[in-house]
């Protein structure tokens, strides 16, 4: 009997759909990360900024604050009740001097040449909640403002590689699975971020359940 076991992350960051983000001073957030921790030199500047509310968004500030960065600013559209990033994390970031532009949204870029100088914004209010169940923000009009920046890494979301794996999508979802981590073909299970996006101990948890699931099939046990 063969099995195997699906675990291919979330390493494509989502685009801000802002124009200008070709641009080579604009990164994403998994692949500043992924970059760094490979040991590649990733030249940022003296002014960051990140965009985004979670924990990659906070994990690449306090880098670029490490790396020599004099001002690192995360920019989120909702306030700081309503960031998914691990609270701990956020007060650490606060403290070493990472700073925060709540209630704030980039809407372009200034460019000179190829590069990014700037990362023109507009501060939101937060309106009726969607489908999050989080308060949406809506633009507050004539509210436009500039951040110098050398560098701006973008960690609003990610997402998973699916090519090759087509067959076990429908239509936009990600991986789905049973209770016991089991895709819709037979003894192929997943698990971790392209089921859904969470911290490494779910995907951990994740493994941990598929593997007990084939145990229990190979002893001919019910799922």
């Amino acid at each position: 009997m063969l099995f195997r076991s699906l675990g291919i992350g979330a390493q494509k960051g989502i685009k801000l759909g802002v124009e200008g983000e070709d641009a080579p001073n604009v990164l994403s957030g998994v692949d500043f990360l992924a970059r760094i921790h490979r040991g590649e030199s990733v030249a940022i500047g003296d002014d960051v900024a990140i965009v985004g509310g979670g924990d990659t968004a906070i994990d690449a500030a306090r880098i670029a604050k490490r790396l020599g960065a004099k001002q690192v600013t995360i920019v989120y559209r909702r306030t700081v009740k309503e960031m998914p990033a691990i609270d701990e994390e956020i007060e650490e970031a606060e403290k070493e001097g990472v700073k925060m532009h709540f209630l704030t949204q980039p809407v372009a870029f200034v460019k000179e040449g190829e590069r990014v100088t700037a990362m023109k914004c507009i501060q939101m209010a937060l309106g009726e909640p969607d489908s999050s169940g989080r308060r949406r923000p809506v633009p507050v009009e004539g509210s436009d403002f500039e951040i110098p920046v050398t560098s701006v890494i973008a960690a609003i979301s990610q997402e998973p590689d699916f090519e090759g794996f087509g067959q076990l999508i429908e239509g936009r979802d990600w991986f789905k699975v049973d209770d016991g981590g089991e895709t819709k073909l037979e003894n192929v299970y997943a698990g971790g971020d392209a089921v859904w996006l969470d911290i490494a101990t779910t995907a951990i948890g994740h493994g941990r359940r598929a593997a007990e699931s084939m145990i229990r099939r190979f002893q001919g046990l019910p799922k």
